[in-house]
Order: structure tokens, then C-alpha cells, then sequence
């Protein structure tokens, strides 16, 4: 099994290399411009910030005392649109391989026209004529930083400070995965871009800016699977991915999703999985404008990681209103869960030639959650009427009983 599991992860490897499809220039920056999450300070020569084609090829134009000519790059994979995953660069926690991410390595696409960023894109933004010159003599315009006000929340191709500083604190509760079975995206290192860099992003821009100091995020992921959205490999068509994942038999796949539910389950209960006890007072992490749909990303072995930890926030409640308050944030995302493990299920049936019949597979799927949860220190399950529920309990918060699966037989 383990040899098996090994392939898989060499030939998704090798899979992700063939995407290759953009590069990085690297660029070193001084220790004071960069915070580290001490789980991953091992990586620390991994801790570079990544500059996009586009604004490389301006900077060193325009800046070419920062540069020398003997550059190092490296090959990545586009990732929405201001983000690559670089596949030569992987560390093994856990039995699985996760991969180098840059978070705001320059944006790839017109904000406002839509499609790919072009030189059209970029006059059309530059706020200083003595630019249009060189701007003409570029050869590849993606991968550009840029001062747009994103949400309110980020330069538009980079990251913002608040969001960059959130990330990597949630990333610091974990251990180093997962919060008490939660699983993330976890963050390396923030890096500051620096100035001269950021003051020639200024000179770009549609409408408004953002006026905080820009960031970088270094983190790690499982895959470029996301369930439904932002990625050409999604898990909203599962037969679709079967041989990118490696996954031949109904038993793998059956192994995918027990792994699937259990992370699921986890994520859904977050709040009390990070909640912090304080008398009559829960403190725990919540979900802010950020869906499982297109901001969560799957490992080779069917475990969601939540990878848009910028869209996590503290909320406090008192112990009496607790279990309503976690119950509101399991339904927030239940849906979304919901639907891909019906796909996910149904894929698997249809794999071990068994009958699609809504009565039989509601049995089962009720049998697999329960063996889901069997080691999970925090979600178990229970049956009362022929409706099996998840039952939540964790130190001395008051249980909770979240209906799953209603008359399932």
C-alpha cells in the first residue's frame, strides 16, 4: 500500500512538471523583511521572494542595479490569477507531498477587460509617461505587480498586509498541519516586498490603490485540486480525475473518501477544533467570505486542505450560545461539502459496480461516515430514529448533536 501510494505521488509529481507553463525570477531579501512560522523553519532557503515575468522583465529595466546577470528562475504552475505552485520544489509530511505555492508572484490577468494581462493592459494603467517606452519593449507582460485596490483588502497580483500577517498566524496554530484535525494550506514565511519594488507597482493602476505595504506568501499545498472553482482540476466531474489521481479500484477510492469525510467533518467544526476556553467565554476561528467550493484544495489522498486562510477570523461568543453559534458555521459551508461527497460517493458506486439506488447508498454512506470518524478525538456519531447525526464534543464545551444523514434506513 505504501509502495502504491508512493507511485501515485511520483506520477502526479510528473504530471504537475509537464504543466509547467511560467517562470520566476528569485530574488534574495534580508532577514528583517520576513516573518517565518517556526514549524517550518527548515525551508528556510525556500524563503525567497518570487517576481513574475511581467514585472522582472520592467524591474530590471527600470532597477537594474537589484539585478545581475546570472538570475536564478525557476518553472512554476499558474494558479488562479496571482499565484503559482512549483513542482520541483516538495516536502514529505504525513506520507503526503506538499509543494512550494507563491501567493502574489503578479497578476496574469486584466482586472477590468478580462483575459490576459497585455502591454495594452499595461499602458492603459501607468500613471508615469516616462514608463511607455519600456514598457513597449517587453516580451511577456504576466506575472505583474500592481497597486489596484483588491476588495479593499490587497494590491491587485500581490497579497496585503493584514491578510499576509492573518495567514500566517492561523498558520502557527496548526501542528504543523491541521488544527486538532483541521486541515491547511500552511504558510512558510510572509515576505515584505521591498521598496523599490513596490514604489514601481504604485505607478500602476486602474481606479484606487491600496496603500499598505505589499506582501508575498510562501506556503505549501497538497495538490492543484480544488472541489469545484479555480483550478482546471476540480473534483466536480471525480470520474474526470481518476487518473490524475492515480486511482484505479473502488477500494482506493473508497480509502479517498473516508479521508475526505473525516477532513470534511473537520473543517466544518473549526470553530470548536480552534476554540480557546475562557470561563464563560469561546474564542475560535470562524469563515468570512471564503467557500469550500473554490478556496479549499485536495491531497492525493481525498484530505481537504483549507488554503485561503486569509479568509479566517477570530469570533468570541459566550458558553451559552455556543452550540448554536457552531452549528451556523457548519451549515455556512455544509452544502458544498455535501454535494461533492454525493458526487464522490456516487463515482465510487458506479466503480464497484453497485446499485445507485438512493435507499442502499444512504446505508452505506451512513456506515462510511461512521467509520470516518472512529479515531477523530473530536467528532463522533451517534443514531437516534434512524437519523445519524455527528456528535461534537471537545474538553469541557457542552456537546452538540448536528443532523448529517436523516432517515438513512
Amino acid at each position: 500500500m505504501e509502495q502504491e501510494k508512493r507511485i501515485r505521488s511520483d506520477n502526479y509529481t510528473q504530471h504537475l512538471t509537464q504543466l509547467k507553463n511560467f517562470q520566476l525570477t528569485l530574488y534574495s531579501v534580508p532577514l528583517s523583511s520576513c516573518q517565518t512560522n517556526p514549524h517550518f523553519t527548515h525551508l528556510k532557503s525556500w524563503i525567497m521572494l518570487h517576481i513574475g515575468t511581467g514585472s522582472y522583465q520592467l524591474l530590471a529595466k527600470i532597477h537594474p542595479e537589484l539585478f545581475h546577470q546570472e538570475m536564478s528562475v525557476i518553472s512554476a504552475i499558474r494558479d488562479e490569477n496571482r499565484n503559482a505552485i512549483i513542482p520541483d520544489r516538495f516536502i514529505i509530511i504525513e506520507n503526503r507531498r506538499y509543494f512550494l505555492s507563491i501567493k502574489g508572484c503578479g497578476a496574469y490577468e486584466d482586472m477590468f477587460e478580462g483575459g490576459q494581462l497585455t502591454q495594452q493592459s499595461l499602458r492603459n494603467t501607468c500613471r508615469d509617461p516616462n514608463l511607455l517606452p519600456k514598457i513597449k519593449e517587453l516580451t511577456n507582460t504576466t506575472g505583474f505587480f500592481m497597486a489596484e485596490n483588491w476588495m479593499g483588502e490587497s494590491p491587485y497580483g500581490a497579497q496585503g498586509e493584514l491578510n499576509a500577517n492573518d495567514e500566517l498566524e492561523f498558520s502557527t496554530l496548526a501542528n504543523p498541519l491541521h488544527i486538532n484535525g483541521a486541515y491547511l494550506c500552511p504558510v512558510i514565511a510572509i515576505i515584505r516586498i521591498p521598496e523599490p519594488i513596490e514604489t514601481l507597482a504604485r505607478k500602476f493602476f486602474w481606479y484606487r490603490t491600496y496603500k499598505k505595504p505589499f506582501y508575498q506568501v510562501i506556503r505549501l499545498v497538497p495538490s492543484k485540486i480544488r472541489l469545484y472553482f479555480e483550478s482546471t482540476e476540480v473534483l466536480k466531474h471525480p470520474e474526470q480525475l481518476m487518473d490524475v489521481l492515480g486511482i484505479d479500484t473502488g477500494e482506493e477510492l473508497r480509502e479517498f473518501e473516508l479521508n475526505f469525510i473525516r477532513s470534511g467533518i473537520a473543517l466544518l467544526s473549526l470553530f470548536t477544533r480552534s476554540a480557546i476556553i475562557q470561563e464563560n467565554t469561546i474564542k475560535g476561528l470562524i469563515y468570512q467570505d471564503v467557500w469550500l467550493d473554490k478556496d479549499a484544495i485536495l491531497a492525493l489522498d481525498g484530505t481537504i486542505h483549507f488554503a485561503d486562510i486569509e479568509g479566517l477570523m477570530y469570533s468570541t461568543v459566550q458558553l451559552a450560545d455556543y452550540p448554536n453559534f457552531q452549528e451556523k458555521e457548519w451549515q455556512k459551508l455544509a452544502f458544498e461539502f455535501l454535494f461533492a461527497l454525493n458526487n464522490l460517493d456516487k463515482t465510487r458506486r458506479q466503480l464497484e459496480n453497485l446499485s445507485l439506488d438512493y435507499t442502499s447508498q444512504r446505508l452505506e454512506l451512513a456506515n462510511l461516515v461512521q467509520e470516518s470518524l472512529e479515531t477523530d478525538p473530536i467528532a463522533d456519531t451517534t443514531v437516534h430514529d434512524r437519523n445519524l447525526y455527528i456528535k461534537i464534543q471537545w474538553k469541557s464545551l457542552p456537546p452538540i448533536e448536528i443532523p448529517f444523514l436523516e432517515q438513512f434506513h
